[in-house]
């Protein structure tokens, strides 16, 4: 019996990563790591499923966290022992979950139960300092060359319209589709807000994830971001997830106590809106 009952054990979790490729094979973006899934992959909850893709924490805007120089918050945890930390939060109820037309799971401003990085954001009364910032947009890094470039060309717009994301090449000039066949690097240039200080240790983690199909009967998880810190929101107490909408909000992001207009570009006031 025992034997028939590991068979079996095998059986569904061999079929549960079958069923999870294929669910990732009709994601674009992510299509290309549907082989990459293994048992090892897979954490299964009581009410979801998380899947780990391959590099997960190496994108662009996640891995910005981890880089010291990052004017945003960091992560002083390495990329292991977020992993771990993500996979206990994620044993707990979301603050948010897939609703009709709302296909994320977000744990926000969770406590992690330790130090996990320097949160970037504090409140300001008064004016605050605007800077020009250069994010990376990493989504132009998941066209493939034997695929269409005009229908991924459709969905950057899509998505930067939606956003009301400005892209532009290294330059600073605005980024074309050509700049996309011809694979350069492509930003966000957006205006932040900023104040001189040191940033604040954090026990708070934003974990975001997206639901991608069901297998099992659960709703199936893959990670969009996560990011250390305190979770701002808005006046209907909705999450700011961009940064160039923290100022807006009255908050700034701290910056190193040097002379800003030295450092980090052109300046001018922004009154807060609270």
């Amino acid at each position: 019996m025992k034997r028939i009952a590991s068979f079996r054990l095998f059986e569904n979790q061999e079929n549960l990563v079958e069923k999870i490729k294929n669910l990732i094979n009709n994601v674009p973006p992510i299509k290309h790591l549907s082989d990459e899934v293994t048992e090892e992959s897979i954490n299964e909850y009581d009410k979801w499923i998380y899947v780990k893709l391959k590099g997960e924490l190496d994108s662009a805007h996640i891995n910005k966290h981890f880089d010291v120089n990052n004017p945003g918050s960091t992560f002083t945890v390495s990329k292991e022992e977020l992993s771990k930390i993500m996979s206990q939060i994620m044993m707990e109820e979301p603050t948010e979950k897939a609703q009709e037309n709302v296909f994320k799971y977000k744990w926000l401003g969770i406590d992690a139960g330790k130090i996990i990085g320097k949160d970037s954001l504090v409140k300001v009364d008064g004016d605050i300092e605007m800077m020009e910032d250069k994010e990376p947009f990493g989504m132009v890094n998941n066209w493939k060359k034997d695929t269409d470039i005009n229908e991924f060309w459709n969905k950057v717009e899509s998505v930067a319209k939606t956003n009301n994301y400005n892209l532009v090449d290294e330059t600073g000039k605005v980024y074309t589709i050509d700049d996309l066949e011809a694979g350069k690097k492509c930003f966000i240039r957006q205006e932040i807000g900023v104040i001189e200080g040191e940033k604040k240790d954090t026990n708070l983690i934003n974990i975001i994830t997206a639901k991608i199909g069901e297998a099992n009967g659960k709703d199936v998880l893959t990670l969009m971001t996560v990011y250390p810190g305190i979770n701002v929101v808005d006046k209907n107490g909705k999450p700011i997830i961009n940064k160039k909408d923290f100022a807006a909000a009255g908050y700034a992001l701290i910056v190193p106590k040097k002379p800003i207009k030295e450092n980090y570009g052109r300046i001018k006031k922004f009154g807060n809106f609270r």
